[in-house]
Order: C-alpha cells, then sequence, then structure tokens
C-alpha cells in the first residue's frame, strides 16, 4: 500500500516533490515521510455562524489548503532508532517554512502529543469519513494558524481515498447466519443463506424489492425496500452479555453477524462482498425500538448511547441491499469498498 501511495501521489496535483524525505543508515533508505497538499472545504454559515464573523473569511474562498503528513515509513531492520521521531521533526520544520496554517496526520495520540500535534476536532476539523476516529485524527498549528478562519472538513489527496489508506485496516468475517419465513422478531440459525440481488435473503419474511417491514408497509407498501438485509457486529452482543443482557446470534432479527469490522462507521454505499459472490451494499442504520424491550426488558436502551457531543449513537445494526447474489456462511471473509468521496455517515433507514 505504502509503495502504490507514493506513486499516486507522486503524479497527483497534491504531490510537493521538495517535501518528500528519506534518512539514510549507510548505503541504506531506513526511512521515508511526506507531506502532500490537502484541501479543506469551509463550513457554511448555517452551521459554524461564529466562523463567519471572521471578516477573512467572509471575503476569502469557501475552501484553504494545508499539509497532509503521511505516508510515514521506517524499515523494520532500522525501527526502535529514532528514526521515525527524527523524519517527523525534520518534516514538521519543513512545514513551519511554509505559509500553510496546519499539518494533519493520523496516529496513536500518545505518540505524537510529543510533537505538538492536537485533536483536530479541538480546532473544528474534521476528517474525510466517519471510519477515521476521532482521537487519532490530530493536527499542528503551524505560525499561519488562525483558529477563527481555519476550520471545516477536510478532504484527503485523491490517492489516499482511492486506496482507502486512511482509518484502521478493514477486515472481517461472518460469525453466524439466519433467517425466518415470518414476521417474528428473532430468527433463526442457519448453516447458509442465500442472498437474491435486489431481493434480500432467500426465503425471509423481510425479502423483497419493496418494503416488507410491517411499519413500512403500512405506511407506504410501494417504497423500495433499503432493508433487505440486517447487519449486527458481535462486539455489540460482547457488551451486552458483559451488561448481563443473554443475546445469541439471531436473537435480535440480523441475518448476518459480524465480527471485526466497524459497522456503524462505514459509509452510507459502502459494500461488503460476504463469502465467494454475495455482495450487499449499506443504505443505513437499524433505529432500535420498543420490540428490543419486549425481548428483553432494557434492551432497547442497552443498545442506544450518546456521543462526546451529545448525538445519539444507535448500536442495533445496519441495513443494507443485495446487490450480487450469492450463498453466504459462517466463517466467510468479509471484503470492504469504500463509495467515493466525500463519506455520509449512515442514518436510520
Amino acid at each position: 500500500m505504502p509503495a502504490e501511495l507514493v506513486a499516486r501521489l507522486r503524479v497527483s496535483p497534491w504531490y510537493l516533490p521538495e517535501s518528500s524525505f528519506v534518512a539514510v543508515v549507510g548505503d541504506e533508505i531506513a526511512g521515508f515521510v511526506m507531506l502532500s497538499r490537502l484541501e479543506v472545504d469551509v463550513p457554511g454559515p448555517d452551521t459554524a455562524p461564529s466562523l463567519f464573523e471572521h471578516p477573512a473569511v467572509l471575503a476569502g474562498p469557501a475552501t484553504f489548503e494545508a499539509l497532509n503528513l503521511s505516508p510515514l515509513a521506517v524499515a523494520p531492520a532500522h525501527q526502535g532508532r529514532g528514526i521515525g521521531r527524527a523524519l517527523v521533526e525534520h518534516a514538521v520544520a519543513a512545514a513551519n517554512e511554509t505559509d500553510t496554517p496546519f499539518v494533519i496526520l493520523e496516529g496513536d495520540p500518545a505518540h505524537y502529543r510529543r510533537y505538538g500535534f492536537e485533536p483536530a476536532s479541538t480546532a473544528r476539523l474534521y476528517p474525510p469519513s466517519p471510519l477515521i476516529p476521532d482521537a487519532a485524527f490530530m493536527f499542528l498549528p503551524l505560525r499561519g494558524f488562525d483558529p477563527r478562519r481555519h476550520a471545516g472538513l477536510v478532504r484527503y489527496p485523491d490517492p489516499f481515498m482511492e486506496l482507502n489508506a486512511f482509518g484502521p485496516p478493514l477486515h472481517g468475517r461472518v460469525e453466524a447466519v439466519s433467517s425466518d419465513d415470518d414476521h417474528r422478531f428473532s430468527k433463526v440459525v442457519r448453516a447458509e443463506i442465500e442472498l437474491l440481488t435486489g431481493v434480500g435473503v432467500a426465503g425471509d419474511a423481510h425479502a423483497g424489492t419493496t418494503v416488507r417491514h410491517r411499519s413500512r408497509v403500512r405506511r407506504d407498501a410501494t417504497l423500495p425496500n433499503l432493508r433487505q438485509v440486517h447487519l449486527v457486529h458481535a462486539e455489540l452482543f460482547d457488551e451486552l452479555v458483559a451488561a448481563g443482557h443473554v443475546v445469541t446470534a439471531g436473537d435480535i432479527g440480523e441475518n448476518v453477524l459480524t465480527r471485526g469490522l466497524p459497522l456503524l462507521d462505514l459509509p452510507v454505499g459502502t459494500r461488503l462482498g460476504l463469502g465467494e459472490q454475495a455482495v450487499v451494499e449499506l443504505t443505513g442504520l437499524r433505529n432500535p425500538c420498543h420490540q428490543l424491550d419486549q425481548f428483553q426488558p432494557g434492551l432497547q436502551k442497552a443498545v442506544l448511547d450518546r456521543a462526546d457531543d451529545g448525538t445519539l449513537v444507535r448500536k442495533a445494526g445496519v441495513m443494507a441491499v443485495v446487490v450480487a447474489g450469492g450463498v453466504v456462511r459462517a466463517g466467510d471473509a468479509i471484503e470492504v469498498t469504500l463509495p467515493a468521496a466525500p463519506h455520509t455517515a449512515l442514518l436510520p433507514v
């Protein structure tokens, strides 16, 4: 990945030839770091009115440029010798010689704070994808930084988005599959399920091209079915069991139980390859309802949370449509394909 990323950056308009640095030990290249351009979209006045009080913003463009510190790599034989630190410090010193307001990077907050990096959210700088953890999305203010002017949505150079070179690694597997031919709350665990293109899970009550959930049918039975497949992350069940609930595969009506993927953080339009052929596309979140409490008292509250900013977090899984049919079994690998940027966070559907 780093080699392909560097190759694409070098032929892109984001490339800064004077801002790529190598560390050499003897005759060997021991490490490498690159600074590239990025853009920041300034928010509109209805989302951040105080920002627009600044006259430079009122008169200026809707975007401005900053720098991205990535990739950074040290050869395994030379790790633990301070080479990474030297490369970061050299890159930061070079950035300080420009008129750029700040440098962005993703990394361990405990490590990068020693260089002066801070959580970007404290400066109202927001990542280009919900997959990037807030704590890992960091910035270093430079001499030209003005906190009232330099805020907004960060847009990475195109090669990062094309190669999914951001956020945590996306690897997962299917832990269990379930279906039911009636509108019962829970579903039956199966050895395998078959996904039908544009329909859903074969033989499942919620399969169909138009809405099948009874509450949706009552509203408008002609609407397209965006809830053909229900996926839940097994880590939620681990959390619920630790809190004293008894929940196993199929209990809350999911078709596919996954492990290892940050399902709730994936953007709208993400495609998940399940097994050898099946592919689903995420459409939104499941909105936890009172049926959870009917199944087990207190369960609805247990699958709701609040983010640091007070936003309601719905943890009862995600919904998807089938874009390619196939058989799915427990143990199948899950391949993730992200949509083109900018990414949109999942909302209830």
